[in-house]
């Protein structure tokens, strides 16, 4: 068993950043620096995705309208899902999984046939079943680039992002990664989770 340290602990030794629009642009850069993994940890049941133009429908209560608009929305991210393909990046998203699923989780596998169909992993673990883990660990949404970068999101009660902070100690990378692995080796590909569970 690893030398677990929550996020809550690493935090303390990373770069803040303020606010959701700075603290998203430091993505652009990571996402063209990686080379190798990208391991994605989605902690929450729900989001706040404001200029979202489908998350805005879908909060509205149009689902029909929100999944029409989710296609051509996505569309932007075409670009950085063939980047990541022709330099055989691989991408991971792994989240817990409250059930029944909330309203807006169904809403987002919609979303999660589209990064499927460009090459993304998405992983389900139940979140009751690994509680531990995240009580005492899994505090924050991250995001690890190959063994030299995570970005850590900060998210408000409601979801809405705050900003984060910038990790790129080894000993951190270390603490993430063992964590991460821990949490997906009880996990399974989203699809076959939810057969199971008839979710």
């Amino acid at each position: 068993m690893p030398r677990l340290v929550s996020t809550t602990e690493l935090v303390g030794g990373a770069r803040r950043i303020d606010g959701g629009k700075a603290f998203f642009g430091l993505f652009p850069l990571a996402w063209k620096s990686v080379e190798r993994e990208v391991w994605k940890l989605e902690t929450r049941q729900e989001y706040q995705e404001s200029g979202n133009l489908s998350w805005e429908l879908f909060s509205k209560g149009d689902l029909e309208g929100a999944m029409e608009a989710l296609a051509s929305f996505r569309q932007k991210d075409v670009p950085l899902y063939s980047s990541l393909a022709e330099k055989n990046v691989r991408f991971l998203r792994l989240r817990p999984v409250v059930l029944p699923l909330t309203s807006y989780l169904r809403w987002e596998l919609g979303a999660y046939a589209f990064n499927e169909a460009h090459g993304e992993s998405i992983y389900f673990v139940e979140r009751a079943l690994e509680a531990n883990l995240f009580d005492s660990y899994a505090h924050h949404d991250f995001v690890l680039f190959d063994e030299r970068l995570a970005l850590i999101h900060d998210y408000d009660f409601q979801g809405t992002i705050q900003g984060g902070w910038e990790l790129n100690s080894r000993e951190g990378m270390l603490r993430l990664r063992e964590l991460y692995q821990l949490l997906l080796d009880h996990a399974e590909p989203y699809r076959e989770f939810l057969v199971k569970r008839g979710a």
